[in-house]
Protein backbone atom coordinates (compact mmCIF):
# COMPACT_ATOMS: atom_id res chain seq x y z
CA UNK A 1 0.00 0.00 0.00
CA UNK A 2 2.79 2.44 0.87
CA UNK A 3 4.61 1.55 -2.36
CA UNK A 4 1.45 2.14 -4.38
CA UNK A 5 0.92 5.53 -2.70
CA UNK A 6 4.54 6.46 -3.45
CA UNK A 7 4.12 5.48 -7.12
CA UNK A 8 0.94 7.55 -7.34
CA UNK A 9 2.62 10.55 -5.72
CA UNK A 10 5.61 10.24 -8.04
CA UNK A 11 3.28 10.00 -11.04
CA UNK A 12 1.38 13.13 -9.95
CA UNK A 13 4.65 15.06 -9.48
CA UNK A 14 5.91 13.87 -12.86
CA UNK A 15 2.72 14.99 -14.58
CA UNK A 16 3.06 18.41 -12.94
CA UNK A 17 6.61 18.62 -14.26
CA UNK A 18 5.39 17.60 -17.71
CA UNK A 19 2.75 20.32 -17.61
CA UNK A 20 5.35 22.91 -16.59
CA UNK A 21 7.65 21.72 -19.36
CA UNK A 22 4.82 21.85 -21.89
CA UNK A 23 3.73 25.28 -20.67
CA UNK A 24 7.32 26.46 -21.05
CA UNK A 25 7.48 25.05 -24.57
CA UNK A 26 4.25 26.82 -25.50
CA UNK A 27 5.51 30.09 -24.03
CA UNK A 28 8.77 29.68 -25.94
CA UNK A 29 6.93 29.00 -29.18
CA UNK A 30 4.96 32.23 -28.65
CA UNK A 31 8.22 34.12 -28.16
CA UNK A 32 7.66 34.66 -24.44
CA UNK A 33 11.18 33.73 -23.35
CA UNK A 34 10.95 35.13 -19.82
CA UNK A 35 7.70 33.28 -19.17
CA UNK A 36 9.16 30.06 -20.58
CA UNK A 37 12.19 30.49 -18.35
CA UNK A 38 9.93 30.76 -15.30
CA UNK A 39 8.24 27.45 -16.14
CA UNK A 40 11.55 25.64 -16.61
CA UNK A 41 12.92 27.11 -13.38
CA UNK A 42 9.75 25.89 -11.64
CA UNK A 43 10.62 22.34 -12.77
CA UNK A 44 14.18 22.79 -11.49
CA UNK A 45 12.95 23.89 -8.07
CA UNK A 46 11.35 20.46 -7.70
CA UNK A 47 14.02 18.51 -9.55
CA UNK A 48 17.30 20.46 -9.70
CA UNK A 49 18.94 17.93 -12.02
CA UNK A 50 16.18 17.72 -14.64
CA UNK A 51 18.16 17.57 -17.95
CA UNK A 52 15.31 18.70 -20.23
CA UNK A 53 14.58 21.79 -18.16
CA UNK A 54 18.29 22.64 -17.94
CA UNK A 55 18.69 22.17 -21.69
CA UNK A 56 15.67 24.34 -22.40
CA UNK A 57 17.13 27.13 -20.27
CA UNK A 58 20.25 26.82 -22.40
CA UNK A 59 18.18 27.29 -25.53
CA UNK A 60 16.67 30.45 -24.06
CA UNK A 61 20.15 31.78 -23.28
CA UNK A 62 21.12 31.03 -26.87
CA UNK A 63 18.21 33.09 -28.15
CA UNK A 64 19.25 35.92 -25.86
CA UNK A 65 22.72 35.62 -27.47
CA UNK A 66 24.30 34.57 -24.16
CA UNK A 67 26.32 31.81 -25.81
CA UNK A 68 28.71 31.15 -22.93
CA UNK A 69 25.80 30.79 -20.48
CA UNK A 70 24.01 28.52 -22.95
CA UNK A 71 27.05 26.25 -23.25
CA UNK A 72 27.33 26.04 -19.46
CA UNK A 73 23.68 24.95 -19.25
CA UNK A 74 24.09 22.37 -22.04
CA UNK A 75 27.14 21.00 -20.19
CA UNK A 76 25.11 20.81 -16.97
CA UNK A 77 22.33 18.90 -18.79
CA UNK A 78 24.99 16.54 -20.17
CA UNK A 79 26.36 16.00 -16.65
CA UNK A 80 22.94 14.62 -15.76
CA UNK A 81 22.62 12.53 -18.93
CA UNK A 82 25.78 12.29 -21.00
CA UNK A 83 23.87 10.86 -23.97
CA UNK A 84 21.12 13.47 -23.94
CA UNK A 85 20.90 14.04 -27.67
CA UNK A 86 19.25 17.45 -27.67
CA UNK A 87 21.83 18.94 -25.31
CA UNK A 88 24.65 17.46 -27.41
CA UNK A 89 23.43 18.98 -30.66
CA UNK A 90 22.48 22.26 -28.97
CA UNK A 91 25.98 22.55 -27.54
CA UNK A 92 27.55 21.78 -30.90
CA UNK A 93 25.41 24.38 -32.65
CA UNK A 94 26.16 26.94 -29.97
CA UNK A 95 29.90 26.35 -30.37
CA UNK A 96 29.53 26.70 -34.14
CA UNK A 97 27.68 30.00 -33.73
CA UNK A 98 30.39 31.16 -31.33
CA UNK A 99 33.02 30.46 -33.98
CA UNK A 100 34.70 27.60 -32.10
CA UNK A 101 34.60 25.34 -35.14
CA UNK A 102 37.12 22.72 -34.07
CA UNK A 103 35.32 22.05 -30.79
CA UNK A 104 31.99 22.10 -32.64
CA UNK A 105 33.31 19.43 -35.03
CA UNK A 106 34.16 17.20 -32.07
CA UNK A 107 30.68 17.72 -30.62
CA UNK A 108 28.98 16.97 -33.96
CA UNK A 109 30.98 13.75 -34.09
CA UNK A 110 29.61 12.90 -30.62
CA UNK A 111 26.09 13.54 -31.94
CA UNK A 112 26.76 11.29 -34.93
CA UNK A 113 27.93 8.48 -32.66
CA UNK A 114 24.39 8.44 -31.26
CA UNK A 115 22.48 9.16 -34.47
CA UNK A 116 24.60 8.44 -37.55
CA UNK A 117 21.80 9.56 -39.86
CA UNK A 118 21.19 12.99 -38.36
CA UNK A 119 21.15 15.29 -41.38
CA UNK A 120 21.21 18.45 -39.28
CA UNK A 121 24.43 17.36 -37.58
CA UNK A 122 25.95 16.22 -40.88
CA UNK A 123 25.06 19.51 -42.56
CA UNK A 124 26.52 21.55 -39.70
CA UNK A 125 29.62 19.36 -39.61
CA UNK A 126 30.07 19.89 -43.35
CA UNK A 127 29.68 23.65 -42.88
CA UNK A 128 32.31 23.70 -40.15
CA UNK A 129 34.71 21.67 -42.29
CA UNK A 130 34.28 23.43 -45.62
CA UNK A 131 33.41 27.02 -44.87
CA UNK A 132 35.21 27.54 -41.61
CA UNK A 133 38.35 25.43 -41.50
CA UNK A 134 38.72 24.86 -45.27
CA UNK A 135 38.81 21.05 -45.06
CA UNK A 136 37.25 20.47 -48.49
CA UNK A 137 38.06 16.73 -48.67
CA UNK A 138 36.20 15.95 -45.42
CA UNK A 139 33.40 18.27 -46.46
CA UNK A 140 32.89 16.35 -49.72
CA UNK A 141 32.82 13.04 -47.84
CA UNK A 142 30.23 14.37 -45.41
CA UNK A 143 28.17 15.79 -48.29
CA UNK A 144 28.21 12.39 -49.99
CA UNK A 145 27.10 10.67 -46.78
CA UNK A 146 24.33 13.24 -46.26
CA UNK A 147 23.04 12.75 -49.80
CA UNK A 148 23.04 8.96 -49.40
CA UNK A 149 21.18 9.17 -46.08
CA UNK A 150 18.61 11.55 -47.57
CA UNK A 151 18.02 9.17 -50.49
CA UNK A 152 17.64 6.18 -48.15
CA UNK A 153 15.19 8.07 -45.97
CA UNK A 154 13.13 8.99 -49.03
CA UNK A 155 13.11 5.36 -50.20
CA UNK A 156 11.96 4.26 -46.75
CA UNK A 157 9.16 6.85 -46.92
CA UNK A 158 10.71 8.49 -43.88
CA UNK A 159 10.65 12.24 -43.73
CA UNK A 160 13.97 13.93 -44.25
CA UNK A 161 14.88 16.23 -41.38
CA UNK A 162 13.48 19.66 -42.05
CA UNK A 163 15.73 22.56 -41.27
CA UNK A 164 13.31 23.63 -38.56
CA UNK A 165 14.24 21.24 -35.77
CA UNK A 166 11.61 22.71 -33.45
CA UNK A 167 8.93 21.20 -35.69
CA UNK A 168 10.87 17.90 -35.71
CA UNK A 169 10.87 17.87 -31.91
CA UNK A 170 7.14 18.46 -31.74
CA UNK A 171 6.49 15.83 -34.38
CA UNK A 172 8.66 13.32 -32.52
CA UNK A 173 7.12 14.37 -29.19
CA UNK A 174 10.49 15.20 -27.66
CA UNK A 175 10.53 17.41 -24.62
CA UNK A 176 13.32 19.63 -25.86
CA UNK A 177 11.92 22.87 -27.13
CA UNK A 178 14.41 23.54 -29.87
CA UNK A 179 17.61 22.45 -31.46
CA UNK A 180 19.30 25.08 -33.55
Amino acid sequence: NIIQEWDNTEHILKSLDDSDLKAGEISFEKGKLDEAKEYFEKVLKKYPNHPEAINNLGVIEFFKNNLDDAILLFNKALEEDDHYFDALINKANCLKNKGDFLTAINEYNNVLHIDTNNLDALTSLQECCSLKIKDIKTSKEINSNSFEIAQNQTKDNSSIHEHNPFKNNLRNKKRCIYTF
